[in-house]
């Protein structure tokens, strides 16, 4: 009995703090790919007309593909030297919509997508134009990157 206690609490807690970044990649001329992490600081919180965020950031180098060299390859079109974290400044959101100012490569720009809420947990969907980020003409051995990747980021939702 106290051990399926301590199994709940910890699923309980887990489920309070899981915050996950998935970047669904399509290839060409087939294929696909998603580079993801769960190495994120920040939180949602819920307001009087919808959601907010501020400070909210994405640690470059913990992004993996699932194949060692594509991480190399995605680590160095991201500059990971240069700019280890992407950074999300601010995002508010009303009505299953919302708009964020977000930093990746040291590009900030505002982005539109959806968001949801499911528990204790907001999950918001955007798309990147890789081309506006000075990510140009991806390929290896033939097969190359499309331009627009979406992003899907979950981050717990506290207080309020």
């Amino acid at each position: 009995m106290k051990y399926n206690l301590v199994i709940l609490l910890s699923l309980l807690v887990s489920s309070l703090a899981f915050a996950q970044v998935k970047v669904d990649v399509e290839l060409s001329p087939a294929g696909s790919f998603t580079a993801e992490t769960d190495k994120i600081t920040g939180y949602a919180i819920k307001t009087k007309t919808g959601v907010a965020a501020k400070n909210v950031t994405v640690d470059v180098k913990s992004l993996t593909t699932g194949i060692e060299l594509r991480d190399k390859h995605l680590k160095q079109r991201l500059l990971l030297k240069k700019y280890p974290k992407i950074e999300m400044l601010k995002a508010v959101g009303k009505n299953g919509s919302g708009k964020a100012i977000i930093v990746i490569k040291g590009v900030k720009k505002t982005y539109s997508g959806k968001y949801s809420i499911n528990g204790t947990k907001l999950t918001a969907k955007f798309d990147v134009d890789l081309s506006a980020l000075g990510i140009n003409d991806v390929n290896y051995m033939g097969v190359g990157v499309e331009n627009k990747v979406s992003v899907e980021v979950t981050l717990p939702i506290k207080g309020k």
